[in-house]
């Protein structure tokens, strides 16, 4: 499996909790760099966020978890970023569409009452 789908599957079994870069590195028995390599990788693909904080000239990812798009993408529901972005799209369209739905049936109701 490769490094970035260990990184977000770990991501995601922390979830709603964020990773630390070096225990992680720890457990997976790699290098620490590579970790937060993968990390900023995940992070560019939307597939996980972090605070950026800066340290003199360098900048470093503290606190990165799973967002909702990399959770579809770690639980194998999409394929990618792409994918699971238009997935949520959807949902929350449907979503939308039944709560104007019940929204609309509820001032039916409440015509047809007085």
């Amino acid at each position: 499996m490769p490094l970035g789908d260990k990184v977000l599957n770990a991501m995601a079994q922390a979830f709603p909790d964020s990773v630390d870069a070096y225990l992680l590195s720890m457990v997976m028995g790699c290098d620490r760099d590579a970790v937060e390599s993968t990390i900023q990788s995940l992070v560019d693909a939307g597939l996980a966020r972090a605070r950026i904080v800066r340290e003199g000239a360098l900048e470093k990812l503290e606190a990165p978890c799973i967002t909702d798009i990399g959770m579809l993408v770690a639980e194998g529901a999409a394929s990618n970023a792409a994918q699971a972005t238009a997935m949520l799209g959807h949902l929350e369209a449907e979503t939308l569409r039944h709560l104007l739905a019940h929204r609309i049936d509820r001032i039916r109701h409440a015509s047809h009452s007085i």
